[in-house]
């Protein structure tokens, strides 16, 4: 496993950089990592909508690239995450062994953490959510 510390700590978005094929961008959001047991990454993301309404997802990630079963199944039947490199950290969702979803937390030189969300759609296509963060 690469090291995560470039990634730790709380990110802001920049919300005019947002550029999103399907839906609404947030109109404010934090993404944060720490550090967790065993290699882990403890993940909360926290945004406001266009409509003002405050939400949130957090979850735990282990990203040594092995598949493992989606808490959800209703949604997905496997996750899978890893880092590419130090400054690159990939994460896929299963369902019926095909990839679902992609996402792909990429900083670069200048410490900006670009997010791009693929989703696939049943007919095989897809579309992309990309976001940019600072800390």
């Amino acid at each position: 496993m690469n090291n995560p510390t470039h990634f730790l700590g709380t990110w802001h978005l920049i919300p005019e950089k947002s550029d999103y094929a399907h839906g609404t961008p947030p109109v404010a959001a934090t993404y944060q990592f720490q550090s967790g047991e065993k290699g882990s990454l403890a993940v909360s993301i926290q945004w406001t909508d266009a409509e003002g309404q405050s939400l949130g997802v957090d979850y735990t990630i282990i990203p040594d690239g092995k598949k493992r079963a989606y808490e959800n199944p209703a949604v997905a039947d496997e996750v899978m995450s890893e880092f590419e490199s130090d400054r690159v950290l990939n994460s896929m969702t299963y369902r019926s062994g095909a990839v679902i979803a992609f996402a792909t937390r990429i900083i670069d030189e200048t410490g900006m953490m670009k997010v791009l969300q693929r989703f696939y759609t049943p007919d095989g296509n897809h579309f992309d959510n990309l976001q940019y963060y600072k800390q």
